[in-house]
């Protein structure tokens, strides 16, 4: 069953910020997916940047996606650069439905 929304965009886009509002509106969970790494990981994107490498981190966005099939209804504000793999685009097509969150670059350099 397809019960997740899932944000895709660029850093700046308002992923999260449009993410928590709608879940908070449509009364279900919301989950920052670069949050949810962090907290599997037990320490910050930085950290497992610089001590595991690029690769390793992406294996872990990789990991935490799968974890959507037959989830409960959530909004998931996903990182920038999840898109890059194409396992992560298989698994939020199949997991639910993908939105693009498009900001121009003015915009994002001013929130920025």
């Amino acid at each position: 069953m397809k019960n997740v929304i899932f944000f895709i965009g660029f850093m700046g886009a308002g992923k999260t910020t449009i993410g928590r509002q709608l879940a908070e509106k449509l009364n279900i969970n919301f989950v920052d997916l670069d949050e949810q790494i962090e907290k599997s990981a037990g320490c910050i994107i930085n950290q497992i940047f610089a001590q595991h490498g690029e690769d390793y981190f992406r294996d872990l966005e990789t990991k935490e996606l799968a974890g959507f099939k037959n989830h409960v209804p959530t909004v998931v504000a996903t990182g920038g650069g999840v898109v890059g793999r194409e396992k992560n685009w298989e698994l939020m097509r199949s997991h639910g439905k993908v939105f693009y969150l498009h900001a121009d670059w003015d915009t994002i350099s001013e929130i920025q």
